[in-house]
């Protein structure tokens, strides 16, 4: 009885994650074709960055439920909480992953793009020119962006509101003082290829701060990977070497109540001394 069981919703957790994650991948695929139509490169999880509250609610229960169903299958209601979690959580956490990466290496293709624009200003070619020029020698993810960026000031939309749709898109500092500039510049007037030269001169060297800084932590940020990992470890140890002193926590709601005590602590302790280490320029 617990084999059918378990093996009804095992195939009910395999078809709604496959419904949810093909509904959601497909308007995900949908809305980057739309946006970036004419990138020949495209790449299956720069999508995942295209999806909305909702549909990451819907990828994130989905793959709970697998864990769930699959945890429980494999050795019970303990280990399919613990795998639940992780999985739902997964999803969350790739997006966040994907969007920090793609922003950084967008902060760090800007200062090249900046200095070709420099020298493009400096050769009499205008902004919307100098960019485009930019954005044919910037690789993924500053090309399409900037790309994007002159089309729209090409069908009209003028200087400041194309840089602040970019903006939107790209919440980035770096970028953000980069339209500023622009937008007074061309408001105001003023040597416009000096400007950038200074701004790019300061990116490169707050860069170069958040390098050091980095360099200085490194020690401090695995001391703390390593202290958040003992427990585990020390508990998967245990389990192994003891299970009758470690199988009762899952047996009683006060065993599960240790349980999420013990994880929440874990997460609260990863969080502070992340925030401890991290250092803002």
């Amino acid at each position: 009885m617990d084999a059918l069981f378990a093996s009804l919703l095992l195939g009910a957790a395999f078809f709604l994650v496959g419904i949810t994650v093909a509904r959601v991948l497909g308007q995900a695929f949908e809305q980057y074709r739309a946006v970036y139509s004419a990138v020949s490169n495209e790449h299956l999880l720069d999508g995942l960055l295209m999806l909305d509250g909702h549909q990451r609610k819907l990828l994130c229960i989905a793959c709970a439920l697998l864990g769930l169903t699959g945890g429980y299958v494999l050795s019970g209601m303990g280990m399919a909480l613990l795998v639940g979690g992780a999985l739902g959580s997964t999803p969350e956490l790739l997006v966040r992953r994907l969007g920090s990466r793609n922003l950084e290496s967008f902060n760090r293709q800007l200062v090249d793009a900046l200095q070709a624009m420099v020298g493009s200003l400096q050769a009499g070619l205008s902004l919307p020119q100098a960019m485009e020029q930019a954005a044919l020698d910037a690789p993924r993810p500053l090309g399409p962006e900037f790309r994007l960026c002159v089309r729209h000031m090409k069908v009209g939309i003028p200087l400041g509101e194309a840089l602040g749709r970019l903006g939107a898109r790209v919440p980035s500092r770096e970028l953000a003082l980069f339209a500023s500039s622009a937008a007074l510049a061309q408001q105001l007037g003023g040597n416009l290829s000096e400007i950038l030269e200074t701004v790019g001169a300061t990116l490169r060297e707050r860069f170069r701060i958040e390098g050091r800084i980095a360099a200085l932590t490194s020690q401090g940020r695995l001391q703390g990977w390593i202290i958040a990992l003992l427990p585990v470890g020390f508990g998967l140890i245990f389990n192994r070497m003891r299970p009758d002193l470690v199988q009762p926590m899952f047996e009683s709601f006060f065993g599960y109540a240790l349980v999420g005590l013990i994880a929440a602590m874990e997460v609260a302790g990863v969080y502070l001394m992340r925030k401890i280490v991290d250092v803002e320029v």
